[in-house]
């Protein structure tokens, strides 16, 4: 991988900031190849996949270009720069991800020393929904099912601990948190919207809605944002000849990056 990235162009940088005469040389990691652009607007070039766990960059090249060194076209494809951070984690990588962002914040709530806690004790932290200090924020989930075409929608609005953030319309707005798990009798409102579900009919189709409040844990939320990372673009391999031929025509290169597809 080191070896590819040298053939990249390289550019005058200031790293530190400091002096604009104190230039470093540098990778040029935005270098992009023209061909990609034009496949990436033609929406038949290239299809979505879903990454699989502990997939990496490399071994999806290998299974879909025959070539692990053409990870970084798989990575151009989806604007991604730094492929620890922007690419899915592993259950493993991202265990270890959450142990270490929610130590501090899980033993000053479980009132333990940073060294005293244990990893375990984290990970139970950050899934208690029973603990407001767990929870990242609030949803109102309003989920609909079309029984005629037996068709399911799910909209989750964030909400703070309070009041709702955002709703569908005039009927739902200003509800608290707190209508959607008791039933706040000092509110008229409460025995509608906690838990509520009613069945209505829209156009000859017969809808079944229920609204519902829930607690997102840190690390539902952190999952959450891992999971939607999984949906990628791939380039289709017939493409990969004319895309290395343009790269080492631009690096003025002819390495032996293109292998035969199989």
């Amino acid at each position: 991988m080191a070896n590819f990235m040298q053939l990249f162009p390289r550019i005058p940088y200031d790293i530190d900031k400091t002096d604009l005469s104190d230039y470093q040389i540098v990778t040029n990691i935005t270098f992009r190849v023209g061909i990609l652009r034009e496949v990436l607007v033609n929406a038949s070039s290239y299809y979505f996949y879903t990454v699989k766990d502990g997939e990496t960059p490399e071994i999806l090249a290998e299974n879909i270009y025959n070539n692990p060194e053409a990870y970084w076209i798989i990575l151009y494809a989806n604007d991604i720069y730094d492929p620890q951070y922007d690419w899915p984690m592993s259950t493993r990588a991202f265990k270890n991800y959450i142990i270490n962002k929610y130590r501090s914040q899980a033993a000053a709530s479980l009132s333990l020393s940073e060294t005293a806690i244990t990893d375990t004790q984290i990970l139970s932290w950050t899934q208690d929904t029973t603990n407001d200090d767990s929870v990242h924020h609030y949803e109102k989930q309003i989920i609909r099912y079309n029984a005629t075409d037996d068709v399911t929608m799910e909209i989750n609005l964030e909400v703070n601990g309070t009041n709702v953030a955002s709703s569908l319309n005039s009927t739902l707005e200003n509800i608290p948190y707190d209508f959607y798990t008791s039933a706040n009798t000092s509110d008229p409102r409460a025995l509608e919207f906690a838990g509520s579900y009613e069945t209505f009919n829209i156009n000859g189709k017969t809808i079944n809605q229920t609204i519902r409040g829930a607690a997102i844990t840190y690390y539902d939320y952190e999952n959450e944002l891992n999971e939607k990372k999984r949906r990628i673009k791939v380039i289709k391999k017939e493409y990969y000849p004319q895309i290395i031929t343009e790269f080492n025509r631009l690096t003025n290169t002819n390495q032996p990056f293109l292998r035969r597809l199989s």
